[in-house]
């Protein structure tokens, strides 16, 4: 019988180092891998977000575009702080980057629609958690309650800061503004707003009156062809495209100068429309 490692990873338990099981090494890092690599693969990237640094999967990102080689990311970190640099890479290097699953919502079929035309407005909803906090105190739920019901629900995490803040949906507008806007923008560029000031009298309140208070990112075109970028709670009329979007639900509203307004929208309560998302990106890839 072959003993097992102390600190071996053991299915369905916390801790322990995959690295510590037999054929591992522990304190192989991803770029080790790559760097041993006889072939450049494509790297599948879905680590833990870090809008500080970029973590391990910018640097994971960097080395396999400087091989020329291919990435697929859900990961919005990397995106937020190195996007210049990282299309760059790829742009030197022939490889690729490919971000759908960062968004939770079609972005590439998106931009492929939008080749010959310009975006003079964005609004959208783009964070799921919010909205269901938002959607519960409509009903007469204080936040503190409605937020410990998204905790339990699985949509919030423990610590919360970034989703009701309104970063975690900023953080998705930047992409929207690199990518869909090609107005590079970092998280300077965006002002910020999040729920936690908004009660469920003002919810109540903006129904009453035909409105629905939403947390809205939007980004408007001035005469000089830049955007202005923005993140708030905002009251909408109730025949607004994006009113209706309750619950878990995210969705974009553009208004485009010929091809008319266009609206998409995605229920997502678990992790398999990201998975989509990313599998999409590399049937892209090989054109399949």
């Amino acid at each position: 019988m072959v003993s097992r490692p102390q600190n071996c990873y053991k299915p369905n338990k916390r801790g322990g180092l995959l690295g510590g099981c037999a054929g591992g090494e522990i304190g192989l890092t991803i770029q080790d891998c790559l760097v041993r690599s006889k072939t450049t693969p494509v790297l599948m990237e879905s680590t833990l977000v870090d809008l500080e640094t970029g973590g391990p999967g910018l640097e994971a990102m960097k080395t396999i575009l400087k091989r020329g080689g291919h990435t697929i990311t859900a990961n919005k970190g990397p995106l937020v702080v190195a996007f210049e640099t990282l299309n760059k890479l790829a742009a030197t290097s022939g490889g690729t980057i490919s971000y759908s699953g960062t968004l939770g919502l079609p972005l590439l079929m998106i931009r492929h629609h939008l080749k010959h035309a310009t975006v003079e407005r964005l609004e959208g909803i783009v964070n799921g958690t919010t909205n269901y906090i938002l959607t519960l105190m409509t009903k007469g739920l204080p936040f503190a309650d409605a937020l410990r019901k998204a905790q339990e629900a699985g949509l919030a995490e423990a610590e919360p800061t970034l989703d009701i803040s309104g970063w975690d949906a900023a953080n998705k507008l930047i992409i929207l503004s690199n990518t869909l806007l090609h107005q590079p923008a970092t998280t300077k560029d965006v002002t910020v707003q999040g729920i936690e000031q908004v009660t469920s009298k003002d919810l109540q309140a903006a129904v009453a009156a035909g409105d629905v208070i939403k947390l809205i990112i939007s980004a408007t075109r001035n005469t000089d062809g830049r955007y202005e970028l923005s993140v708030e709670p905002r009251r909408i009329a109730q025949t607004h495209p994006l009113a209706n979007l309750t619950d878990t639900t995210v969705g974009l509203w553009l208004q485009t100068d010929i091809n008319g307004e266009i609206s998409v929208s995605l229920k997502q309560t678990e992790p398999t429309p990201t998975a989509a998302a990313m599998l999409y990106d590399l049937i892209q890839l090989y054109g399949t």
